[in-house]
């Protein structure tokens, strides 16, 4: 992992919802070297995907099911987020450092 791709996942950490074409304008390469490099950090691992961080106050969801012992938390069913997903109700939405 060299500079540029410190500086990527920097960039992304800070704001993953960056366009590949903002990202590349910020670190000064052009956008298909910065879509490159993003690939090969996805492939290597490096980067694993990205997440939502969501206000529970917002969603009027309570915790439920606990922590896991990695962190995971899971949302309590609130009817407006699940009526938003579909009809398939048999998983429940879980974030966290696995994600």
């Amino acid at each position: 992992m060299d500079e540029l791709d410190t500086a990527i996942v920097h960039h992304l950490q800070a704001d993953g919802r960056q366009s590949n074409r903002a990202l590349a304008e910020k670190l000064g390469i052009a956008p298909s070297t910065c879509l490159e490099r993003t690939r090969l950090l996805h492939k290597r691992g490096i980067i694993r995907g990205y997440r939502a961080q969501v206000s529970l106050p917002a969603l009027n969801a309570s915790v439920g099911a606990g922590w896991g012992t990695n962190g995971n938390v899971m949302l309590g069913r609130a009817n407006h987020l699940w009526d938003t997903v579909g009809a398939d109700q048999s998983t429940m939405p879980v974030m966290g450092i696995d994600d």
